[in-house]
């Protein structure tokens, strides 16, 4: 039996049949996997039943296995993470915001294999989003903007000590090794060409691990990047994928951003994962990169800041747009005004002036971005404080992200 493709109708993705990867795979149906992933970005192989061996065997058809850095890796596989949460776990979900794998890194993966070991009945859903047709369908304006610019990339808002999965995150069955070499920063093309097709997409996204923008003031670079971030997740680029047990998908990291989703509260969830490398020997063209760093004007710009809180309704109707870019919270956002407030924004600490407005605010921690009266621009991690106030009322905010 041949080797089936069958485009899934879908942004992007196509399910693979007629071939049993737990057996060795010939070069030439190597060759025709690979065509089809770089046309597809995403392949889906359902009904697999493939040992750990077996994904490494697989995830080496596409290249040598890339670093996994901060997380441990399953006991007698050093290339392969466990993508876990119990049925009774409580910590975020992990990797729940839109992201290209360790865009971080010099040379970034080229991509990502993942395989299905205990699946829930519900939720769970793995969302991709299509670079190449968010940048074909890019307005003209917002591209003159980014064509040329670099981002800074970092993985200091999730892996560092005071980051999402740092020394604060508890509870997870996961096994994350927080580390300040998460404070090392990475220079990419936001606008870049694929290094085997040639076809041109967007390279990584806002909040996960864009920081910055070379060359830009931070506040306006990551104005640019927000506004780039809400382009390129719309719904008419995404394809959210429905998990089986025994299934593997492996996606280019080149191509497509990814996101986690929950759902499936009081059932276990396991996957195991693989990077590949990216293969320098196969590029058309290198695209240039460059380390650099962050200046700690650009990364505490937005320290210090004052916000004018003008009331719930009006707080909200600017949070829904945050709401609606990132799909919602693991828990509703709750926010009640009484008299207006003014507060100071610094470093770790929030200290209220007005002590006569009677707020509460109740918010999970996850990353977003929320603008109050045009002033502040609040970036998720790093970020974390109560407020003291008199009487009864307080204020506690746990946010994640860059201030």
């Amino acid at each position: 039996m041949s080797i089936q493709v069958t485009p899934n109708g879908e942004a992007c993705g196509a399910i693979v049949a007629g071939i049993d990867l737990s057996n060795p795979v010939s070069s030439e149906e190597i060759a025709e996997i690979r065509k089809a992933w770089l046309e597809h970005h995403v392949l889906i192989f359902p009904k697999q039943v493939l040992t750990d061996d077996d994904l490494e065997r697989v995830s080496l058809y596409f290249g040598e296995f890339g670093v996994d850095p901060f997380i441990k890796p399953i006991e007698g596989h050093k290339n392969i993470i466990a993508i876990q949460r119990e049925a009774d776990e409580t910590s975020p979900i992990f990797a729940d915001i839109w992201h290209t794998d360790w865009s971080f890194q010099e040379v970034p993966p080229a991509g990502t294999c993942l395989y299905s070991v205990d699946v829930p009945p519900e939720g769970g859903d793995t969302l991709y989003a299509n670079q190449h047709l968010a940048l074909e369908k890019m307005p003209e304006d917002l591209r003159k903007r980014l064509e040329g610019k670099y981002a800074f990339h970092s993985a200091m808002m999730g892996y560092s000590k005071k980051g999402s999965y740092g020394d604060k995150d508890e509870g997870r069955s996961m096994v994350i090794e927080a580390s300040d070499d998460a404070l090392e920063k990475q220079a990419h093309p936001i606008i870049r060409q694929h290094p085997e097709s040639g076809k041109e997409a967007i390279f990584g996204t806002a909040i996960a691990y864009m920081v910055g923008i070379e060359g830009m003031p931070q506040k306006e670079g990551m104005d640019l990047l927000m506004e780039l971030q809400r382009w390129q997740v719309q719904e008419e680029f995404v394809y959210r994928h429905k998990w089986e047990n025994n299934m593997l998908v492996i996606w280019d990291n080149r191509s497509v951003l990814h996101k986690a989703t929950g759902g499936y509260e009081g059932y276990r969830r396991e996957l195991h994962r693989t990077t590949v490398a990216d293969d320098v020997s196969r590029w058309k063209e290198k695209p240039v990169m460059r380390n650099t760093s962050i200046s700690e004007d650009q990364s505490e710009s937005v320290a210090k800041e004052r916000i004018s809180i003008s009331g719930a309704d009006d707080i909200m109707a600017q949070l829904k747009p945050a709401v609606d870019t990132f799909g919602g919270f693991p828990n509703p956002v709750k926010m009640n005004f009484g008299t207006a407030g003014v507060f100071h924004i610094s470093g770790k600490d929030i200290v209220r002036e007005d002590r006569q407005a009677d707020c509460t605010i109740s918010m999970a921690p996850e990353v977003f971005e929320l603008v109050i009266n045009g002033d502040i621009d609040v970036m998720g991690a790093v970020m974390e404080g109560k407020v003291q106030v008199e009487g009864d009322s307080s204020i506690a905010i746990s946010l994640q992200g860059l201030f």
